[in-house]
Order: structure tokens, then sequence, then C-alpha cells
């Protein structure tokens, strides 16, 4: 799993399970990472960016399984556990995925605001994979 650090398109990328209180506005940081080739977002970040619970997230999730499917592959994951309970359950979700998700809230400013700087943030990602890929040589 490769991390981009995306500090021109969203400021510098902070890991989603730390222990700094975030609220929910547009100065969280979103964070991409790159899963066997492909950009991902975890759905804890994207619910808070957007502004709600994570719960209520997956469950907009599950609802549109169907949909994200057509998408790519839904990458559920276990979270790590924290004192007592049960480890909280997340989803990698790659650029598509997340903006189809973004589409179904309610245009709030919020709600605007993390979608474009989502798109910015996946945009990013990908000039700085091309970016590091070793230059194609054309043998004449």
């Amino acid at each position: 799993m490769r991390r981009f650090d995306l500090a021109v398109a969203c400021g510098k990328a902070d890991s989603v399970g730390s222990d700094k209180q975030r609220g929910a506005d547009m100065s969280t940081d979103l964070e991409i990472i790159q899963v066997e080739g492909e950009h991902r977002i975890d759905s804890r970040l994207v619910a808070q960016s957007l502004g709600i619970e994570h719960e209520s997230f997956m469950r907009t999730l599950s609802t549109y399984e169907q949909e994200l499917q057509e998408l790519g592959i839904l990458r559920f994951q276990i979270g790590e556990i924290r004192g007592r309970g049960q480890p909280q359950k997340y989803v990698l979700l790659n650029e598509d995925q997340a903006i189809f998700a973004a589409t179904l809230s309610r245009n709030t400013r919020q709600v605007v605001a993390f979608k474009l700087k989502l798109t910015k943030a996946f945009s990013e990602a990908q000039r700085q994979r091309q970016s590091s890929k070793p230059p194609i040589h054309a043998f004449t």
C-alpha cells in the first residue's frame, strides 16, 4: 500500500486513525493511498469530510453496493480494535466509487467543497504516480 502526500492538492496528508480531534470541516486533509496500483480513499475520511457519521455513510454504501461494484471492487477493511468493543468496518473506495458516493449527498457548501477537493486530490495522485514512472524508451 503506497500513501501519497498530496501537499499541492489538499495539504499534508494525515492518517484517519490518528488521535487528533477533527471537526466536520473542510480543513481535513484528504489522504489518497495506492492499493495494488489503484488510488483509494478511506470511507471514514469521506464521511467526515461530508459532515456525516461514518455508520450512516456505510449504510448508504450498503444501499448502493451493486452500483458501487459496477465501478470496481469494494475493498472492505477492518480497523484496529482500540480498547473494548468491535473493530470498525470501513471501505477503501476507488476514485469513481468515491465520486459516486459523494454525489448521493445533498449539495451543501461543505459537500460541494469536498467534491472539489476530492477531484483535485485524485488528480494530484495521478500526476504524482505518472511522474514517478520511469520514462518509456522507443527503440528505432
